[in-house]
């Protein structure tokens, strides 16, 4: 089943909407036809979106924050792999330039 308002899929017994929180027992209203209206739902949904992923990313990083808080040698670890790649790239980049200019 599909959210009346939004689009979002969601169970058949759902009273609310769990993305856009709208209850399905209110009948949306009729549509007007305006291409503005239509604007306004797109730009709804896609700051709804945007909220919601950007909640994904916030969680994701302070899960990390955590992670390398309760385990600061792998973050180092991690750290150190990090800019060993770095200093390999511009090692790469140091001979290409050598090679380049003799």
């Amino acid at each position: 089943m599909n959210c009346r308002w939004c689009g979002a899929e969601m169970a058949p017994s759902a009273i609310t909407c769990p993305a856009c929180r709208q209850p399905q027992n209110i009948p949306p209203p009729p549509p007007s036809g305006d291409p503005i209206d239509r604007i306004v739902a797109e730009a709804t949904r896609a700051t709804r979106e945007l909220a919601e992923a950007t909640e994904r990313m916030s969680r994701k990083a302070t899960s990390e924050a955590k992670r390398a808080a309760n385990d600061p040698s792998d973050a180092a670890r991690r750290a150190i792999r990090r800019f060993k790649k770095e200093i390999e790239s511009a090692r790469s980049d140091l001979d290409r330039v050598l090679r380049e200019l003799e």
